[in-house]
């Protein structure tokens, strides 16, 4: 398989992913956002890239960390821990 091609398939599957977190998403806010939102579009996109680097990171050392170790200081870069 080709590099480009992994790399469709691996769009294809995070953009699947964030669809499916949509319904499941939430961010407070003083007015009900919905699962089309454009807010609640971004937090799922955001967890969702902050898993899957977190992931590959784990994935590619000898000595994995924490795998939620990793995952927390992925979401804490992103101030996401503070939602």
């Amino acid at each position: 398989m080709s590099v480009p091609h992994r790399g469709a398939r691996s769009g294809y599957r995070a953009n699947r992913s964030r669809r499916a977190a949509r319904p499941v998403a939430y961010v407070p806010s003083p007015k009900s956002c919905s699962t089309d939102s454009l807010e609640v579009r971004l937090l799922a996109g955001a967890v969702l890239d902050a898993f899957t680097a977190a992931v590959e990171h784990w994935a590619g050392q000898d000595e994995p960390e924490d795998l939620l170790v990793l995952t927390r200081r992925a979401l804490a870069f992103q101030r996401l821990d503070e939602l």
